[in-house]
């Protein structure tokens, strides 16, 4: 694969980790650049400059690095992650467990329209 490519696959993966998906016009709505410029970019026949790539992964969530050129993770944790894991990581392995049924039950709430 080219840079190219491998770009364009970060860059479909930026925007799922983002919740973005469907058309390239969606898509053109959340990030503010053309959907030609997009998909040209997402084919990997395109290349943004530094600052359309920095302006991509603060909009998406990622790191701009990873975005670049696929070094280090994908995206940083938020505050609130930080936070929620710094309590997770005092739970015995009951309570991980009892965490984790939890989080699954929000999960199928939301997926039913519950939550």
């Amino acid at each position: 694969m080219t840079h190219g490519q491998l770009f364009g696959k970060r860059l479909k993966a930026a925007f799922k980790h983002a919740g973005v998906g469907g058309s390239l016009r969606d898509k053109s709505k959340v990030v503010g650049l053309s959907p030609s410029m997009i998909g040209s970019m997402e084919s990997g026949e395109k290349l943004p400059s530094t600052k359309t790539a920095v302006k991509l992964a603060n909009q998406l969530g990622v790191c701009v690095e990873w975005l670049i050129n696929g070094k280090g993770p994908m995206a940083q944790w938020t505050t609130q992650e930080e936070e929620i894991m710094a309590l997770f990581a005092k739970l015995d392995r009951r309570g991980v467990e009892r965490a984790k049924d939890f989080v699954e039950g929000l999960l199928a709430a939301k997926h039913n329209g519950e939550g």
